[in-house]
């Protein structure tokens, strides 16, 4: 299974669907990818609609193997069908939910409220996820395959644009308007090594680099 999206830093940008087809099959040409999004900001699965959330305050993507899906739908006050899992966790505790999850998992999450994407992966890197940046747009995928076709990924001159980053197991992403910074899940920080936590330090820093 694969997913991934694109967020473009200007407004009247579109994210197109045959955009988000060619990622999908960069990594496999059998791939038949759904999108969801609208304006500036788009989303793909090829895990079918049931891995892809598009609701009037936020937009979804996942890859999710949860040991214990009934428990936290429970914690996530999840009231019936037509509420899903991951946006009632969110709109209960924002993106500290992410403690609660077990397993592996992967996902992406448009505030569009707030504006803000929020990606993390599980801390055990059972699933993954790859992300890129430039002047003009954020695009991430679980295979970075699917990040290649996309025009300036590649920039042999400068090392902070166009380069492929994979998003370590146990962090958490947070991107807005004006900032972008790396969270560590409760259960990575209770895992980490002294290295990891330096590589963690060393991440946050090299980001700040990116700030827009």
């Amino acid at each position: 299974m694969l997913l991934g999206g694109v967020l473009f830093r200007e407004k009247h940008q579109q994210v197109s669907m045959s955009l988000l087809r060619e990622m999908a099959k960069a990594v496999s040409s059998s791939y038949q990818p759904i999108g969801a999004g609208s304006g500036p900001v788009g989303f793909f699965t090829t895990g079918g609609a049931s891995r892809i959330e598009s609701a009037p305050d936020v937009l979804i993507t996942e890859d999710l193997d949860l040991a214990t899906h009934r428990e936290l739908s429970l914690a996530g006050g999840i009231r019936g069908a037509n509420e899903r899992l991951l946006g009632a966790l969110y709109r209960r505790e924002g993106w500290r939910f992410v403690d609660r999850l077990r397993s592996g998992f992967a996902f992406a999450l448009w505030d569009r409220r707030k504006q803000q994407l929020v990606l993390a992966v599980d801390p055990f890197g059972i699933k993954k996820l790859y992300y890129v940046m430039d002047d003009t747009k954020f695009a991430f995928a679980s295979h970075h395959n699917a990040l290649l076709v996309l025009p300036g990924t590649v920039h042999r001159h400068d090392p902070n644009t166009g380069k492929v980053l994979r998003l370590q197991p146990g962090r958490v992403l947070i991107l807005t308007n004006d900032s972008i910074r790396l969270e560590t899940a409760a259960a990575q920080k209770t895992r980490e090594t002294g290295k990891e936590r330096l590589e963690r330090l060393r991440d946050k820093q090299w980001l700040g680099v990116l700030r827009p």
